[in-house]
């Protein structure tokens, strides 16, 4: 690794990690696979100095993090760029009253436009910048594993199953929709020769081990050892374009 190298970290509340921006060096790259991945290489690497940006925003689609793509990506000047976004593009395109708002093939090419667009300025900033790209997931979370949950407390069990009530409301369709959106992702990794971080395939390996909810607690998000998984891809990745 090269001295000072730069790495951002962008995307969606997988990303963000519930990280503060207070400027705590304690939780600026938050709570997931971001501070488990820069952790490792920044004890590894101490002697290179390398810097780590977390600027996954919760909540953000692609277009929202398209909007602040200068601020938050080429202003940073990164040498590696990871990005993972596009459940809340499907999240947003449906209502728990009305169904499906947009139809898949709008919600595809929007998200195919956002992602190439920001590939484009940055590739344009930095020739030789190295990219990963991971492939977005959703999962139909319908059972809880009492087994796996003997000692959760009451409190986080309801706050689990109220919040997962909500994200699985026409499961099978974003399913589908996280399909064609890793599909789509794999064609721009392609075209921009960056690396696929095939998260959805690290999942399925780990499901033998334990039930979906160990590793992702409402389709969505991973749990503490499903942002370890997730790292552990990451470094996979890594080590196939790194210097």
């Amino acid at each position: 690794m090269k001295p000072d190298t730069i790495f951002l970290f962008q995307g969606d509340s997988i990303t963000d990690g519930n990280r503060l921006k207070n400027g705590d060096p304690n939780h600026i790259l938050g709570h997931g696979y971001v501070f488990c991945t820069a952790s490792k290489l920044a004890e590894e690497y101490a002697e290179q100095h390398p810097y780590f940006f977390n600027r996954g925003v919760s909540g953000n689609r692609t277009s929202q993090i398209l909007d602040r793509w200068q601020e938050d990506a080429l202003a940073l000047h990164p040498d590696v760029l990871t990005l993972l976004a596009g459940v809340n593009n499907i999240l947003s395109c449906y209502s728990r009253e009305e169904g499906q708002l947009v139809s898949s093939e709008e919600l595809a090419q929007r998200y195919e436009e956002d992602i190439r667009k920001m590939l484009t300025a940055s590739r344009k900033q930095n020739p030789s910048l190295k990219i990963l790209l991971g492939l977005p997931f959703f999962y139909k979370a319908d059972c809880w594993s009492e087994a796996f949950h003997k000692h959760t407390p009451a409190a986080e069990k309801e706050f689990t199953m109220n919040f997962r009530s909500i994200i699985q409301h026409n499961a099978d369709e974003k399913m589908a929709d996280a399909v064609r959106l890793q599909q789509i992702t794999r064609r721009i990794a392609a075209d921009f020769q960056a690396q696929v971080l095939d998260f959805p395939a690290a999942i399925a390996a780990a499901l033998e081990k334990a039930p979906l909810d160990y590793w992702v607690w409402d389709g969505i998000h991973p749990t503490y050892a499903g942002h370890r998984l997730l790292a552990k891809v990451w470094l996979e990745g890594w080590e196939k374009i790194r210097d």
